[in-house]
């Protein structure tokens, strides 16, 4: 274990951040710091490709990743400048919190550290700079070997942190380990910056760590402008300072703005979920899953990129350097053919021979899907990027954009058409490719089709035009007969108008006649009724007064009847008692 020196104050509180790009030596730059005595945390364990160890702090690791994940980047791809305060740095401040608890010199090696500088930053209040230098050439080759990625690939990343390297020496100065040159210079510079941070430089445990047998890939080919600079500041090995965090931020925002992206973002994490969402982008207008033909691009890893799929049986096309593709099985006939990330690296000719190749390649049904940088119409401003991408409308970049009429010219001319074109979420435009009219998407018409439709109504608009012509013409040559015609016409219609109106008054004049009629038949009724009605309660009258004479008479008469008086006597002569 490195031994542990007490120091304290600024030496202490200034970590040492080790800058460098992937395999350039960081690892074995930042061992020798850690057998110093650096404090780093808990160490990553190591690999095949580094059996000696990273010598990277695992939650530092972590917490860089998170960082890039929110950008929607990783290490192949990172963003050219990061902005803090967009992220969450939580997690990292924790993370330098406990590095720097221990009240000792310590420090962070990740090659991520180039482009988050920014992160730190704005965490802490000063730092100290050290760079690690190797030729790019090799760089790309041991990348190559160890990731896979094609040699166009690998050399973009690696160019991509030298050239951030050289404008962060340029602008503060600080000192450069060089991997590729004499073992002697790099442990001597690597040992006059652990001193200077006051850490116990251990040389058995130095000699034991470097090894140049480890350097696996040897240097040729120029360099650039940027190793350049940096191979002439290892040379002078200036002392290790102490930066403030405004003389960082300063650097980096002096850094040059970029039109394109430094790496390719076809390495990067978008790449797989493309690929993903470009296989279930074949969509219920696609033949039953029968033969898949993956193409990838030149350099590809040598395994189906969609391995694991159920019911499919895949093959892989792996682009080679002339343009042509190696087919595993070149009589196999498909039913799909995805063609992930090398639709945005062909201009039209390539396109146009690639598709023509499919076309033999599968079925009468089938279909084929690639995403694409897709413009639609001619006209465009000088420069239009793609969201986060390295597409630029004046095709500067790395990847090419294509006008929708010239990926349906090179469909046609290969026997495809148009399926459909939908907008992805991240910019580009997936595509749809078919070998029979019925697979297109219902409303789906290509530009010629909506051309030729645009002709078609033009030609009908003409010919109402001309119609519309046509009738002012004869309006006009009717001229005064219209005239006279619609006078007339008018005369006819105020006669029939005033004949109308007199025979309504006629009309009128015999309602009120007839009215008048019935109205003295009414009076008269009434006066005839009045006078039976005072005839009928005259007789009424006479018969009630007959009746009452009569009723009297016939009373007085039974009441001086013989009997009634003989029993009136009676009751006289003998009155009742008790």
């Amino acid at each position: 274990m490195p031994a542990d020196p007490a120091t304290s104050g600024e030496s202490a509180a200034a970590p040492l951040l080790i800058l460098g790009g992937h395999r350039s030596g960081t690892s074995l730059v930042s061992g020798l710091f850690w057998h110093a005595g650096l404090h780093m945390g808990e160490l990553l364990p190591g690999g095949p490709d580094n059996p000696r160890g990273f010598f990277e702090s695992v939650q530092v690791l972590a917490a860089h990743r998170a960082l890039l994940a929110a950008q929607e980047r990783d290490w192949t791809c990172p963003p050219h400048r990061l902005d803090p305060h967009t992220c969450d740095l939580g997690p990292l401040a924790e993370v330098i919190r406990d590095l720097a608890a221990r009240g000792r010199p310590w420090g962070v090696k990740d090659p991520r550290l180039l482009f988050l500088l920014p992160a730190w930053v704005e965490i802490l209040p000063a730092m100290r700079l050290i760079g690690v230098l190797r030729h790019p050439a090799s760089v790309a080759a041991s990348l190559t070997a160890r990731n896979g990625f094609a040699p166009p690939h690998a050399r973009a990343v690696a160019d991509a942190n030298l050239t951030r390297l050289a404008a962060l020496q340029q602008a503060l100065g600080f000192p450069v380990l060089d991997y590729d040159g004499p073992g002697e210079a790099l442990l001597a510079g690597a040992r006059s910056a652990a001193r200077a941070m006051g850490l116990e430089w251990d040389e058995a445990a130095a000699a034991a760590l470097f090894d140049p047998g480890l350097r696996h890939q040897a240097a040729r080919g120029p360099g650039g402008p940027a190793y350049d600079a940096l191979l002439a500041a290892a040379a002078e090995t200036p002392a290790l300072s102490t930066y403030q965090a405004w003389e960082v931020a300063t650097a980096l925002a002096a850094l040059p703005d970029r039109a394109d992206e430094a790496v390719p973002l076809a390495i990067g994490p978008a790449f797989l979920r493309r690929r993903a969402a470009l296989w279930g982008f074949r969509g219920e207008f696609g033949p039953e899953l029968g033969r898949v033909l993956e193409v990838a691009p030149p350099g590809a890893p040598r395994e189906p990129l969609l391995d694991g799929v159920d019911r499919a049986e895949i093959d892989l096309a792996v682009g080679e350097e002339e343009g042509e593709q190696k087919i595993a099985d070149p009589v196999a006939r498909y039913s799909h053919v995805l063609l992930t990330g090398i639709a945005e690296t062909l201009d039209r000719v390539g396109l146009t021979a690639l598709l023509s190749r499919l076309g033999a390649a599968t079925t009468s049904d089938a279909v084929a899907l690639f995403d694409d940088f897709v413009v639609e119409g001619m006209t465009l401003p000088p420069v239009k990027r793609w969201g986060r991408l390295s597409a630029t409308t004046s095709r500067r970049g790395p990847l090419h954009h294509h006008h929708l009429a010239e990926i349906e010219t090179a469909a046609l001319e290969a026997d495809w058409l148009v399926g459909e074109v939908a907008l992805s979420s991240d910019g580009r435009s997936r595509v749809r490719l078919v070998k029979s009219a019925q697979r297109r998407s219902p409303g789906w018409v290509t530009s010629a089709e909506r051309r030729a439709t645009l002709a078609i109504r033009d030609a009908q608009i003409e010919s109402g035009q001309q119609r519309i012509a046509e009738l002012q013409a004869h309006i006009s040559r009717l001229g005064s007969d219209a005239e006279k015609a619609a006078a007339a016409h008018a005369a006819s219609i105020a006669a029939a108008q005033a004949e109308g109106r007199a025979r309504l008054e006629r009309e009128r004049q015999r309602n009120r006649m007839a009215y008048d009629a019935l109205l003295k038949e009414n009076a008269d009724i009434r006066h005839m009724y009045h006078e039976k009605i005072g005839a009928l309660k005259d007789e009424v009258r006479r018969l009630r007064r007959l009746r009452s004479v009569r009723g009297w008479l016939g009373f007085q008469a039974r009441r001086l009847s013989p009997s009634h008086v003989a029993a009136a006597f009676r009751r006289r002569r003998h009155p009742r008692t008790g």
